[in-house]
């Protein structure tokens, strides 16, 4: 199944075979506040953070999809008496695939193992990935889709547990991707991506949740723009971030 065709398509649904989308994303975020370990925002010296990140996929067969991602950033981090720390490189390099299981009652399911490579050190923490760190994700997803008063709707769950390796804490995601066209060549999405490192919470454990809300506009069948916003809603060791997103989507 393929959705909201022939413009931007979700993710969640196996592409047909030797068709591509490409999603380029540029963000821009900021903090001046953190949650603690017990949830509670604290103020912190400003930190700024740019990313440049390229995800693709491409239809291999009938059912299995190639996933890929790299992305670049650079984190600002300001300390006392006006110094400031710059950290800037590539961050990280995916690669996984999506094979369709099969559909029931509308779902579609299928099983997602995704490997990350860590290619720069992210802060202090040796519980935080540092450059060579790998990452083995195993995940699945559920999509769906209708109409709702007239407007093509959608919905992705993705969850996937990831074995970190080198002493650092495993990871588990769950996200949900909420969608719809208002406009024939306009769609909205809804994002919220959670994630929770399994470690103890007073030293190395982290969670937190993010929502990004965003305008998918199909400039032509290939061609796609996107502006959205991005807000931490909860958290614990983890930035209070905000933001902002500009995307290009491509498909071939």
């Amino acid at each position: 199944m393929t959705v909201f065709a022939p413009g931007a398509r979700a993710g969640g649904w196996p592409l047909p075979p030797d068709t591509s989308q490409i999603v380029i994303r540029a963000t821009q975020s900021s903090a001046d506040t953190q949650f603690s370990h017990d949830g509670e925002r604290r103020d912190i010296l400003p930190y700024r953070k740019r990313e440049i990140a390229a995800y693709g996929e491409h239809g291999l067969f009938k059912d299995l999809t190639l996933l890929g991602e790299l992305a670049w950033k650079q984190d600002r981090k300001n300390w006392h008496a006006g110094a400031r720390f710059i950290d800037q490189g590539f961050s990280r390099a995916k690669l996984g695939i999506r094979y369709a299981l099969g559909e029931w009652q509308g779902t579609e399911f299928s099983f997602q193992p995704v490997a990350t490579v860590h290619l720069m050190k992210s802060g202090d923490d040796p519980s935080m990935p540092g450059p060579g760190d790998t990452d083995i994700e195993a995940g699945g997803t559920l999509a769906s889709s209708d109409t709702l008063l007239g407007m093509e709707i959608f919905s992705v769950q993705e969850i996937g547990y990831s074995f970190s390796g080198g002493g650092r804490p495993d990871r588990l995601r769950a996200d949900v991707t909420l969608g719809l066209k208002p406009l024939r060549d306009v769609m909205l999405l809804i994002e919220s991506r959670n994630a929770a490192n399994l470690g103890d919470l007073r030293r190395q454990g982290t969670q937190e949740s993010k929502l990004y809300v965003s305008l998918v506009y199909d400039v032509t069948q290939n061609w796609s723009l996107e502006l959205g916003a991005l807000k931490t809603v909860f958290g614990r060791n983890a930035l209070d971030e905000s933001g902002v997103t500009l995307g290009l989507w491509h498909r071939f």
